[in-house]
């Protein structure tokens, strides 16, 4: 059994909407006790688990193809602390740790860096086994390293680039964001250890930090193609860089040494879940996961572990605060897990965030859905969430540029902070898990769910929409009966009725039905099924092709952007062309809406729903015609304004910042917080029995 620990947490009024006036008073002094589990006896008991210890992935990082575990991602092989101690060496045997700085030797034998050491100079961004096609060989031990240009090496067209920013100094090294090259550790010659790293340049907030004398200046990047050049603040950090900097390197080689070191990375759900249906109660439901583990082993319900349930009203602050076991452990503790008085260095730390949409934005620390700025990744705004072509790097947040202006908020009066705060998308308060995960990344740390973005959000809303608005009563019918006798995979349950159970569908039942519903279309679907008003609104915003096949085609796009977002692998092309192919699906979505909108705006009602063989055929005399079209353009309906909001909702915008999770978790769906959903219902069992 594990100890259960315990601690007195303050009531919020404000957070209880059901109490009267006189107990919101009486609530003013209120506390309650907190049960929670001791993480540090946890993580004990996991390791002193044989079974556990041959499920766990203890290591490296691996370089595959198609990328599926969590230690197949960029998130593992960019960090120090989930390699149990395993590091490439540099020539005198120190660790080469992520975001280090080194010079190297180059696979060109005619290259001067054969007798100049100091040729080539580039930044560690990943290293793992590489089982790659590319590998040098199978299990390689390989780094990932990011080019960077000097001051002599700068071509002309580059300084007159550059310049727009200010003039390359003789010190500077410029980043080349999308250059990367592979290298064995054979190839590290050295460690260059002199680098300022200027986050503050160009910032808008503050000028550029003076460089110290002796080192090298670090401040802007170039894109791929060299066309484009932004600060460094506007750029990701690594988790090896933000690690180095809250523990320091020293401290980092003296803990993980081979062979004396265990890393236990875990996800940590957080969510608020109701206890009682039909009362008012919510908990702060907080679940730890072995990211160690693999997918289908994370997606038991046994692995998955409760710390704590925060009680109704509670301070969000106050109860990441009592669980003091985590950040312990994200230091590092020596345990005897054997039992011989052996004491082994473990380290267990938070690799990601999970929950929904509305929870990651108060993990986060940022406002919620609602809001004008909502999105965690990006600048974006309310009126812009429906564009695709949106851009997020441009307009994207950063960690360091994101915590400066947090802190210029924090120095400012109240009122002054909740207007920047307010401007910027921020809550109020900063999140408190960096007390639990003091090296986290505020960006990259709260990946959003692909199973409610794309099931419950995008293929719900495209089902509702075929059966609602692009059928007529006739097309309904039509559907259902074919509905109800298409073959489905084996395994796969039937569906209830969309046109009158669609609302009470689960999670599992959208993901069926987007995967049925382009198949049962493309056989089935004919110009009789659709309304006439939405068959004659189609033209409108589309003329590459015939309203069935348009329609079929963007339920198609829908399927397949589900089928990478929400699976356990993708195919290496998939992969290349994923952001290709999410914003096709959603752009079909907003096609059909669109069409919807005019459909329900611009298409006189005389013939809004007479069926196609009774809507007037002969051409109108001129006159006439200036009637029609008068009478065609009546102010935007109600019904039309809800279905163009739905194409600027949240869940449409999500989709842009999918590929880079994908690269950071190695697939999306690593994200998804259904096991932890799951368990919320066991909990209510539990309690209610």
């Amino acid at each position: 059994m594990l100890p259960v620990r315990r601690v007195k947490v303050t009531i919020l009024p404000d957070k209880m909407p059901t109490l009267s006036s006189a107990e919101r008073q009486l609530a003013q002094s209120t506390a309650r006790w907190m049960y929670f589990k001791d993480p540090i006896s946890l993580i004990f008991r996991m390791l002193q688990s044989s079974a556990f210890q041959r499920k766990m992935h203890r290591g490296m990082a691996h370089f595959t193809d198609q990328p599926g575990e969590l230690w197949e991602s960029w998130a593992w092989g960019s960090s120090i602390r989930t390699t149990s101690g395993e590091f490439a060496e540099y020539p005198n045997g120190d660790p080469i740790f992520p975001s280090d700085f080194i010079y190297y030797r180059c696979e060109n034998s005619s290259c001067p860096c054969v007798y100049n050491s100091k040729q080539h100079l580039g930044r560690v961004q990943c290293v793992g086994k590489d089982f790659t096609t590319r590998a040098f060989y199978p299990g390689a031990v390989t780094l990932q390293i990011q080019e960077i240009i000097q001051e002599r090496g700068a071509t002309a067209s580059l300084r007159k680039l550059l310049g727009e920013s200010g003039p390359l100094q003789t010190n500077e090294l410029v980043l080349h964001d999308e250059a990367h090259i592979f290298l064995l550790p054979s190839s590290i010659r050295d460690q260059e250890l002199n680098i300022f790293l200027d986050y503050q340049f160009q910032n808008g907030h503050s000028q550029s930090y003076i460089c110290p004398i002796n080192k090298f200046l670090v401040r802007r990047v170039i894109n791929g193609p060299a066309t484009q050049v932004y600060p460094l603040n506007r750029t990701t950090p690594s988790r090896g860089e933000l690690e180095i900097t809250t523990y320091g390197r020293e401290k980092l080689i003296r803990v993980f040494q081979k062979g004396k070191c265990i890393s236990i990375p875990y996800q940590l759900f957080i969510d608020g879940f109701g206890l009682y249906r039909s009362v008012y109660r919510s908990l702060m439901g907080i679940y730890l996961i072995p990211a160690c583990l693999q997918a289908s082993e994370r997606a038991k319900i046994s692995n998955v572990y409760p710390l704590t349930l925060g009680p109704h009203g509670s301070n969000f602050p106050d109860v990441i605060s009592s669980l003091t076991g985590l950040t312990a452990l994200d230091q590092g503790m020596e345990l005897d897990i054997t039992g011989t008085g052996q004491r082994v260095r473990i380290s267990a730390f938070c690799l990601a965030f999970l929950g929904d949409m509305p929870q990651q934005q108060d993990n986060a620390g940022f406002k919620r859905p609602t809001a004008v700025r909502s999105c965690r990744q990006c600048l974006v705004t309310e009126e812009n969430r429906g564009n695709l072509d949106f851009d997020i790097v441009r307009m994207g947040r950063y960690h360091h540029q994101t915590l400066y202006i947090r802190n210029v908020a924090d120095h400012k009066p109240r009122t002054a902070r909740e207007q920047l705060c307010r401007k910027y998308g921020f809550s109020i308060e900063q999140t408190p898990l960096f007390k639990i995960a003091p090296s986290l990344n505020i960006v990259t740390f709260f990946p959003s769910n692909p199973c409610h973005s794309e099931y419950s959000s995008i293929s719900k809303l495209a089902h509702s929409l075929l059966v609602e608005t692009i059928f007529y009563a006739e097309g309904r019918r039509l559907y259902l009966s074919r509905l109800q006798t298409f073959p489905f995979p084996s395994g796969w349950n039937r569906l209830q009725s969309p046109i009158r159970h669609l609302e009470s569908y689960q999670l599992q039942e959208h993901a069926r039905a987007s995967i049925i519903i382009p198949l049962l279309l493309r056989c089935y679907l004919r110009k009789d099924w659709i309304s006439p008003a939405y068959l004659s609104a189609i033209p409108r915003v589309s003329t590459s092709d015939s309203p069935v096949n348009l329609i079929v085609k963007s339920f198609a796009a829908i399927a397949k952007s589900n089928s990478v977002l929400a699976w356990r692998w993708m195919r290496m092309e998939d992969r290349r062309a994923l952001k290709e192919i999410i914003i096709k699906g959603r752009k079909g979505l907003q096609l059909l809406l669109e069409a919807a909108a005019i459909a329900t705006t611009e298409i006189p009602s005389s013939t809004r729903h007479l069926p196609m063989s009774l809507a007037p055929s002969r051409s109108p005399s001129p006159a006439l015609s200036q009637i029609s079209v008068w009478r065609a353009q009546p102010a935007e309906s109600k019904k039309s304004r809800t279905y163009r909001a739905m194409q600027e909702r949240p869940n449409m915008h999500i989709g842009l910042h999918y590929p880079d999770q994908a690269r950071e978790y190695a697939v999306p769906n690593n994200c998804n917080v259904l096991i932890g959903e799951t368990k919320h219902r066991s909990t209510y069992f539990s309690f209610a029995h």
